[in-house]
């Protein structure tokens, strides 16, 4: 973009001026930091990490892709920010709902509008990430910013913390244990002693005093509490539709753009493929147990970014959200795996080209990205496009070496960034294509997004 073009759209569209960071990634690199070449707007600036001290922004701090953490109401509205260094706080220092599961809306973090494109290079697996403020020209697009009735928003909004189901309605909130469905009916033909967990109706339970003789539920003896895990996508699905005020959807659970927006953006700030050498490595360790034992909101006083590079027992945070990757793979709508490629949705509605109204779980009437799918193992090649990124290559990819994260191989529903259990195979990168999207595990659950009406 030529400075007559810059200073043209800064005097005729108002506000900041025109920013266009890039990179681009040398296939052939298998350094994942020397892989990654700055462009445009970006060069020069030096990049972010985690350190000993704390985070290290580099140059990025204050970049106007940075979101602001918010309670948002069922309704779409924001209610009021919260302070980015501790959630327990309103922006004004005053208390905030950020623990309170009867309030009436969610912990979430509120992106601007953002343009944005995914370019394929010459070479195999050579591609370009371009990002910026403006609509520099048709090639970008914000495909995160469009509502449910293919309108364009100006702002979107992605959870704070691992989604947990109360009440029919799933949730993003501070103080909730990612305890799993449990698979346990309650019985009316059953005794149940203090802390024994059931299900009745769509809800979880923990018994707080004893039922010592066989007798229909009796809720003064029972305590619902949020649960995270072993549910299908449907009931992942219904619970953020639950959510709903309006006729047109707003609630949705995590979503593809938003996803690959985010992955765009670390590598942007990180200047390198390998996002738990730079930001973290999370809560990769521990299986079942340390998944489990996690409480949301464990990072809420330690800004938007956070994390340890050395051990698999510290949740990492990213742009203000927990858990990005590690301990809960994130069920993500808007990509299913194909025998002769991928599928792949990038807006609710048809914006992005698809005929598709809605997202679903068969891949009906999504976008089709023809391209050979590798066999399962560390990534080391991508193929980029208007579909974004997709896994092109494994051939010599490991932890340390080119994009360090893993690609599970299969025709199933997308999960993202792993869990608690294979340590260096995660990252922002890892997919997992495998799974079904009725599969309920300890380890897969999704977390809410919001595109408010326009």
């Amino acid at each position: 973009m030529s400075n007559f073009d810059r200073l043209f759209a800064e005097k005729h569209g108002g506000g900041a001026l025109t920013k266009i960071y890039a990179w681009h990634i040398d296939p052939n690199e298998s350094d994942p930091e020397s892989a990654v070449t700055y462009l445009e707007d970006a060069v020069g600036m030096t990049p972010a990490k985690m350190t000993a001290d704390g985070f290290d922004y580099g140059s990025w701090a204050g970049a106007f892709f940075m979101p602001k953490p918010c309670m948002l109401k069922f309704d779409g509205t924001v209610d009021y920010y919260l302070d980015p260094d501790d959630y327990s706080k309103k922006a004004d220092g005053t208390p905030s709902d950020y623990n309170n599961l009867s309030y009436e809306g969610n912990v979430m973090l509120e992106f601007p509008k953002i343009w944005y494109k995914f370019v394929a290079g010459e070479a195999a697996g050579e591609g370009y990430f371009y990002v910026s403020n403006r609509k520099i020209d048709d090639t970008y697009h914000c495909w995160c910013n469009y509502d449910s009735l293919n309108h364009e928003i100006d702002h979107f909004y992605m959870a704070a913390y691992n989604g947990c189901i109360y009440d029919g309605k799933l949730r993003s909130i501070s103080g909730l244990k990612l305890t799993p469905w449990s698979t346990t009916a309650y019985s009316a033909s059953s005794t149940y002693n203090v802390g024994a967990k059931v299900h009745y109706g769509n809800n979880m339970y923990q018994c707080t005093t004893a039922v010592t003789e066989a007798e229909p539920f009796d809720p003064e003896k029972w305590e619902q509490f949020a649960y995270n895990g072993m549910t299908d996508g449907t009931q992942e699905v219904n619970a953020a539709l639950a959510m709903n005020t309006k006729s047109s959807p707003e609630w949705y659970t995590g979503v593809l753009a938003d996803r690959q927006l985010i992955t765009g953006l670390l590598t942007l700030m990180s200047k390198s493929l390998d996002s738990q050498g730079k930001f973290g490595r999370g809560v990769d360790s521990g299986s079942r147990a340390a998944k489990v034992a996690y409480i949301t909101g464990s990072l809420d006083d330690k800004g938007l970014f956070y994390g340890s590079t050395t051990n698999g027992s510290t949740a990492v945070k990213t742009f203000g959200m927990e858990n990005f990757w590690a301990c809960c793979w994130h069920r993500t709508a808007g990509l299913v795996g194909a025998n002769n490629g991928f599928r792949y949705k990038l807006t609710y509605g048809t914006a992005d080209g698809s005929e598709a109204t809605s997202y679903n779980s068969n891949d009906a009437n999504y976008n089709l990205l023809v391209s050979t799918k590798p066999g399962a193992n560390y990534i080391s090649k991508m193929v980029y496009g208007n579909h974004g990124f997709m896994p092109l290559s494994v051939s010599g990819g490991s932890a340390s070496k080119y994009y360090c994260d893993y690609y599970y191989n299969g025709n199933g529903f997308a999960v993202f960034g792993g869990s608690s259990g294979y340590g260096a195979r995660y990252g922002v990168w890892c997919l997992d294509l495998s799974s079904a999207f009725g599969i309920r595990d300890w380890s897969i659950a999704a977390s809410p997004s919001c595109k408010p009406l326009a």
